[in-house]
């Protein structure tokens, strides 16, 4: 599964399913630069990668964290 932040899509973390698969929440990184204003043309992505028919992932929630 790739995590990232787009434009441009070159921007993500790349995480294996045996991570995710712990039934535990996980904390992923998000790449940025982001800025703190509202622009409907950059946003954050969760794309599938190498699936099989029927695996799922589901997102509860996106958090964000003011770090400096």
């Amino acid at each position: 599964m790739r995590v990232g932040s787009y434009p441009p899509m070159d921007r993500f973390n790349q995480v294996s399913a045996s991570t995710l698969n712990q039934e535990t929440y996980q904390s992923i990184p998000v790449p940025g630069p982001f800025v703190f204003k509202s622009n409907h043309e950059k946003g954050v992505y969760v794309q599938a990668v190498d699936m099989k028919a029927g695996d799922a992932v589901f997102v509860d929630r996106i958090v964000a964290v003011r770090h400096k």
